[in-house]
């Protein structure tokens, strides 16, 4: 099996028609619809977040606020388990399977935030009879297998190099006292190359938006500091934003022939140190499909949201370093 792609902070899909810069890189992007496929990947990867249904009207609204540090990724603390242990997640709008840390005490370095699973209440492991650990599952790409214990054990390989692995679980995530997630399925990552985990934001039905049945999340990204030793915050929403009204929102439905979003020149160029700058776009070949990806070099200072229950995406201008 090919590898998948490095999470990367996705928004959707692209072909670029037109550059032009002066005071601002001014991208027309013109949205197009593409065909829904149960057998390709890469149509299945850019069309996930149209092959969904909406969320069940009944499922519980949650309202969440939360800062996220931001250094080329979006690294937000949730509560996980019963009782909550804070573990740091990538926020991630192009993946499917959320995975937390769960490294055994005996291996060291042991992560930061690593979650303990005999101190929740809440957690339970997915055996080898399960159907998500029984090959070709539709959606979940991913290999499975059955390990020496007759657990369902997951192997999430990257593209550049990294992996992290372990058992599929379920286990609860609490915002609230009276908003907590029925048991959410996870990956609980015994080996991996990173310190963090993953939050699965895409429209897949194991990504943490489809089995929460999150109705609509939002984040505002701010510059990324070069500051030695100090890491910006922005904000991250789940469910309603006060910010909304001034948002203007594109259909993920009736797609209009184009949607033109102005870059300022300073997000044209990334600074990477020693005086170097680099050009902040990168290859998708990666990817498998012929695409581009509107990334979160070029989201800084807006407002991002996804309204899942009526498909469109709104979009404002923001000082990101300054709300919550």
């Amino acid at each position: 099996m090919s590898p998948i792609p490095k999470p990367l902070f996705f928004f959707f899909f692209f072909l670029f028609n037109y550059v032009s810069l002066s005071s601002s890189l001014s991208l027309h992007l013109p949205l197009t619809s593409l065909p829904i496929s149960s057998t390709t990947n890469s149509h299945r990867f850019t069309t996930s977040l149209l092959s969904r249904k909406n969320p069940s009207p009944s499922s519980p609204p949650y309202n969440f606020r939360s800062r996220f540090k931001y250094s080329m990724a979006l690294i937000i603390s949730l509560p996980i388990g019963t009782p909550p242990q804070a573990q740091q997640m990538v926020l991630d709008t192009g993946s499917q399977l959320s995975w937390i840390q769960c490294h055994r005490k005996k291996l060291p370095p042991k992560p930061k935030t690593s979650f303990d699973p005999s101190l929740s209440s809440s957690f339970s492991t997915l055996p080898c009879s399960h159907p998500l650990c029984k090959p070709r599952i539709p959606d979940f790409t991913l290999p499975t297998s059955c390990d020496s214990n007759r657990l369902c054990h997951y192997s999430y390989f990257y593209a550049d190099g990294t992996f992290a692995e372990g058992n599929l679980v379920k286990e609860k995530i609490t915002f609230s006292n009276t908003e907590i997630t029925p048991p959410l399925i996870l990956g609980c990552a015994t080996e991996s190359s990173d310190d963090r985990g993953i939050l699965g934001m895409n429209r897949g039905r194991l990504s943490f938006v489809s089995q929460a049945k999150i109705t609509k999340f939002s984040y505002c990204i701010p510059p990324k500091s070069n500051r030695p030793g100090f890491t910006p915050t922005g904000s991250f929403y789940l469910g309603d934003n006060p910010n909304s009204k001034g948002f203007k929102y594109v259909s993920l439905l009736t797609f209009p022939e184009r949607v033109e979003i102005l870059v300022p020149k300073e997000r044209v160029l990334v600074n990477v140190g020693d005086g170097i700058h680099c050009v902040g776009i990168g290859r998708s070949s990666m990817l498998g499909a012929a695409s581009n990806i509107i990334g979160n070099v070029h989201q800084q200072n807006l407002w991002v949201e996804f309204d899942v229950t009526n498909r469109r995406v709104g979009f404002a201008r923001a000082d990101c370093s300054r709300i919550l």
